[in-house]
């Protein structure tokens, strides 16, 4: 199982499912939304975009 997949697992295990949707919010919002700029200016939109594989 992967990390993600372990914490995807702990918090169904600790977290009430009413909590989960807020809590997603917030951890999308402070770890991604926040990052972004930076994220951008390091070269992810060309990355995501990129069309080319290699094939190695």
């Amino acid at each position: 199982m992967s990390r993600l997949g372990e914490e995807y697992e702990r918090c169904a295990a600790y977290l009430d499912s009413s909590s989960r949707k807020p809590l997603v919010l917030v951890v999308e919002q402070q770890l991604v939304a926040a990052h972004m700029p930076l994220l951008l200016d390091k070269g992810l939109a060309e990355t995501l975009t990129d069309t080319v594989t290699d094939p190695a």
